[in-house]
């Protein structure tokens, strides 16, 4: 256990130093950032991927107008019984209209390019790629600001450093106060935490008493 505290010592402190993060007011604020980050992140990630999806359907569109083209076309040049070969062929044109439109739902125009749609296609994929990058980037970083949540927690426990210093030294700097908010907010996630190691031991040695009162 020592070698292992040992190490997320030393990736906390690098992590610090490398973001010039000097207190834990710093560090909530980067907590900020990264979520910032991570959301953006998703959201372009699902916009793209929505994308792909859109122009595919456009590509799965083609076969249906090239089926249909020609009694639609048929259908279009008809000058007298249109309704009646309307009736008679409506389940194509129905199609031939449908993927039409379809295609222009999500391009803005009707016709088919779909050269342009797999370069575009092509190009959010690697989009995609790059985000999915950098999402794990911030993944990473994240994990970095638990190891440094341990060593506060064990400098805590072994110092009796107290985090409420850190939220007077946050408002004496005059921080923001969702920075503050976010102090109070992580001080109260380690009570919590605390409360119910507590709670959970003090549950352990009733089980074991009673065990012990059984035989």
């Amino acid at each position: 256990k020592g070698n292992a505290d040992l190490k997320r010592f030393v990736k906390a402190i690098y992590y610090l130093k490398d973001n010039h993060l000097q207190t834990i007011a710093d560090l909530q604020e980067k907590v900020f950032e990264l979520a910032k980050q991570s959301k953006k992140i998703s959201g372009d990630i699902q916009d793209k991927t929505q994308r792909i999806k859109d122009l595919n359907q456009c590509v799965s569109c083609i076969d249906s107008i090239k089926e249909n083209k020609e009694v639609y076309q048929e259908y279009k040049s008809k000058t007298i019984f249109k309704d009646s070969f309307y009736n008679s062929h409506k389940k194509e044109i129905d199609k031939y209209q449908r993927a039409r439109k379809i295609i222009e739902k999500f391009t803005g125009t009707s016709a088919i390019k779909l050269s342009d749609w797999q370069k575009e296609i092509s190009s959010l994929e690697k989009e995609i790629q790059d985000l999915s990058e950098d999402k794990a980037k911030v993944q990473d970083e994240f994990k970095q600001i638990d190891h440094i949540k341990y060593a506060v927690k064990i400098v805590n426990d072994e110092y009796g450093i107290d985090l409420s210093i850190e939220i007077d030294k946050a408002i004496k700097r005059g921080d923001k106060p969702s920075v503050i908010a976010q102090l109070k907010k992580f001080q109260e996630q380690e009570e919590i935490k605390r409360q119910y190691k507590q709670k959970a031991k003090e549950k352990a040695k009733e089980n074991y008493k009673n065990k012990g009162e059984e035989r």
